[in-house]
């Protein structure tokens, strides 16, 4: 499932942590390898940046799950606010959903 969690998103409703920095990790072979969902705020966002995420299935979803949601070597919710520094790299925009920690995954197509 997920290789890092920052914030509360899957596990329930809370208003998201504030502040914090994750940096210099390395997750491999996660469903996501870091899932922000909960977390930062427009003054004092959250800041996850210089991780090495690999081995994570690409192309893929959770197939359990009542909405498709994809792997992923990041996510960021909508609902996180989340300073990146200079980190370009495209991540996935999801909300978390509790399915994901029971849930396989299946090809995308």
């Amino acid at each position: 499932m997920f290789g890092i969690q920052v914030g509360p998103g899957p596990w329930y409703p809370s208003r998201n942590i504030v502040g914090g920095e994750l940096f210099d990790n390395q997750v491999i072979g996660a469903k996501v390898g870091i899932n922000v969902d909960g977390a930062g705020v427009r003054r004092v966002p959250t800041a996850v940046f210089a991780n090495r995420v690999s081995d994570v299935p690409t192309g893929a979803r959770f197939s359990d799950c009542g909405r498709p949601i994809p792997t992923g070597w990041m996510n960021v919710s909508p609902t996180s606010v989340v300073d990146r520094r200079n980190d370009a790299t495209p991540t996935g925009a999801s909300l978390s959903d509790p399915c994901q920690f029971w849930s396989a995954v299946s090809s995308a197509e």
